[in-house]
């Protein structure tokens, strides 16, 4: 059965991996060092968890499990309750420590498990760390969506991707295989895009391109990043959520000047995961939308009563059918010896068809809302709302709907006021807007509406229209996030407990550290509990620094 790198050994004289302190590895390196991983797992199908990190290791074991056909979940190595709960869900045979350059196959169940022979990679369908349920999917799959990206993109074995994203992560995995599948070569550094020393690598070593998600492109945004200063760059893609169009087009209008491609991208983990790209050329006139499906791919819209919508400009329900769907979920170890064949993945969210064939996301089938029986979409409002100054978060129930806005700047308030009584023909007591210095996140870095409903319209009696993220309500975030569950001792028990790093001293930064934008938050929110006022510029800073701002705070 053909695999996704079976034929990795002929780009044996290629560099394959390159370490953030120089040191480079060949495909022949790379293969030898999987095949002697392959020999441990033995004949005999095999479930691997690996604690994924963005390492060498991890891709050795990685491709080891490819090679040999032994199914494979990654799990991010500093979230033990994770791998602790999975780990107990479905009782893998091995769990794969990647701390050293070598990785250690640890014995965790002896007994056998059936195993579908086309079963390859499982991935979490949730940016919460408890559930359970995880995406199948197959070789054909995963090989059918790697050959996808590689062809719009035009990828080569002259490119160099660097790990902008976690390698766990769907998307940070995408990256590792489309290279790797035609002999290009990776970058390895677990350090934040907003590290200088990141882009000091990029250059250094000449990558190609660079991928994110919304709130890479925000924070590199906030900084005022050129790629103008990366002159290696060849192309730039983001995928993992909407960014606004404002931050679309200033860094489309930024790439143009240099002749870099800028390739806004769409999917769900139950398609391997890409399903849709922009087209560069289209991005100036058409930044609100997805684009077309990749190759292979097909996309359609279906009403409510599962009839096909051609017209265009007539919203439904966006249908995916291409070979990269998923072969189903699994619940329980039981399932990972069947296959389930699915004709159509229902994304489940609300598209239209514009007259020249993209197609554009309005909403969610689950984020409708009917005050005074008026259907009211909540991404419509969001996407208006989100071309202010501010982040802006909407969620809401049939009673109030909720305006979330991330911001210092009172006069936004005013400003959104206005905006949403022109544009909507609903009571203004409908609206309630709410300020917050940080609006909670996922680890998957999408908004968190269920916390932001509970906390300030389900379980928080209504105050005044607009309010601070500090005081009372901090702390029923904190303590829905598990961050006030003990009082923080130090700075450097925050990072040494959120970050999972107890070697931390006291010159350590955020930054340093390998924090991300999956940490982001936990982190910003433990600290402006424990501080008091967090510092702008609190990720750049050390945890002594950070600890004399609260000595400075209490006087």
């Amino acid at each position: 059965m053909p695999t996704l790198f079976s034929h990795i050994y002929t780009f044996r004289h290629n560099t394959a991996v390159i370490n953030d302190s120089g040191e480079d590895y060949s495909y022949a390196k790379l293969y030898a060092d999987a095949i002697v991983c392959t020999e441990q797992l033995g004949q005999e199908s095999k479930l691997v968890f690996i604690n994924a990190r963005n390492n060498y290791s991890t891709i050795v074991a990685y491709v080891a499990c490819m090679l040999g056909g032994h199914p494979v979940l990654l799990v991010a190595a500093d979230n033990h309750q994770q791998l602790e709960e999975l780990a107990y869900s479905y009782q893998p045979n091995f769990i794969v420590n990647t701390h050293t350059d070598t990785p250690e196959f640890k014995v965790y169940n002896p007994k056998t498990i059936q195993l579908h022979d086309e079963l390859c990679l499982l991935l979490s369908t949730s940016g919460s760390t408890g559930s359970p349920k995880l995406v199948k999917i197959s070789h054909s799959n995963i090989i059918s969506n790697s050959d996808a990206i590689i062809r719009y993109l035009k990828v080569t074995n002259t490119d160099r991707a660097i790990t902008s994203l976690p390698i766990h992560y769907s998307y940070g995995l995408s990256i590792v295989n489309i290279h790797l599948r035609v002999g290009a070569s990776i970058v390895l550094t677990g350090l934040s895009v907003t590290n200088e020393n990141f882009w000091n690598i990029y250059k250094q070593f000449s990558v190609t391109s660079f991928s994110g998600v919304p709130y890479s492109f925000q924070a590199l945004f906030s900084v005022n990043f050129d790629f103008s200063s990366a002159p290696s760059t060849r192309y730039v893609t983001q995928a993992g959520g909407k960014l606004s169009q404002n931050v679309i087009l200033h860094f489309a209008n930024q790439l143009k000047l240099t002749n870099k491609l800028f390739f806004i991208m769409y999917g769900q983990t139950e398609a391997s995961p890409r399903i849709s790209y922009l087209p560069p050329e289209q991005v100036f006139e058409h930044s609100d939308c997805i684009g077309v499906a990749i190759h292979g791919g097909n996309l359609t819209l279906h009403d409510d009563k599962e009839k096909e919508i051609t017209d265009s400009g007539v919203a439904g329900e966006l249908i995916y059918r291409g070979p990269n769907i998923m072969m189903g979920y699994a619940l329980s170890q039981n399932d990972f010896a069947s296959m389930e064949y699915m004709e159509a993945l229902h994304t489940g969210d609300i598209a239209l068809r514009k007259s020249n064939g993209l197609f554009k996301i309005i909403g969610r089938v689950s984020r409708f809302v009917k005050p005074f029986g008026i259907r009211v979409n909540l991404d419509d409002i969001q996407n208006k709302l989100s071309n202010t100054d501010a982040i802006v978060a909407v969620t809401g129930n049939d009673e109030k709907i909720l305006v979330v806005i991330q911001t210092e700047d009172k006069t936004l308030i005013s400003s959104i006021s206005h905006q949403i009584s022109l544009s909507y023909t609903l009571p203004p007591e409908i609206f309630q807007i709410e300020m917050v210095s940080t609006i909670p996140r996922l680890s998957n870095d999408k908004f968190d509406y269920k916390y932001l409903l509970k906390l300030f319209v389900e379980g928080v009696k209504q105050k005044s229209s607009t309010r601070l993220f500090l005081g009372e309500f901090k702390k029923e975030v904190l303590i829905l996030l598990g961050l006030a569950e003990k009082p923080w001792d130090s700075v450097a028990d925050i990072y040494s407990s959120i970050l999972n790093n107890p070697t931390c001293d006291d010159l350590s930064t955020f930054r340093s550290l390998s924090g991300d934008s999956l940490s982001y938050v936990a982190v910003s929110s433990a600290l402006e509990q424990y501080l008091g006022n967090l510092p702008d510029n609190w990720h750049n800073m050390s945890i002594q620094s950070l600890q004399d701002s609260r000595y400075g705070n209490e006087f």
